[in-house]
């Protein structure tokens, strides 16, 4: 399914490189694992199976550069500006992990991984 998505990109890009949308990403990967949807749940994981949540990661790659969103802290961001360096990753790495609980929590799941396409 992946490659027919994949083929079809060419309708709408010049490129010669497949490009998949994010969404199409996640519903492939759901349908093809039989896996429930979480991508539009606003949580840290995009799908789950039993009590494992996923993350789907896409991303481009060009000429060894990525510019890749992990995750946005727009209403936390009083939290941290002022902050140095240091303190600022001390920071954000404890939201990420409060995230990343709060999503185990609500979904039931004991464990998440990142699954990368």
């Amino acid at each position: 399914m992946l490659k027919t998505i994949g083929s079809l990109s060419r309708l709408f890009s010049e490129s010669a490189e497949p490009y998949v949308e994010y969404r199409i990403a996640e519903n492939l990967f759901c349908k093809s694992f039989e896996a429930k949807n979480l991508s539009r749940t606003d949580c840290s994981a995009d799908a789950s199976k039993g009590n494992l949540g996923i993350g789907i990661k896409t991303f481009l790659e060009k000429n060894g550069a990525t510019m890749q969103k992990i995750a946005e802290f727009n209403s936390e961001h009083n939290l941290f500006s002022g902050l140095n360096t240091e303190q600022k990753i001390k920071k954000l790495s404890e939201l990420r992990n409060k995230r990343l609980e709060t999503t185990k929590r609500i979904f039931g799941l004991e464990n998440l991984i990142l699954f990368s396409i």
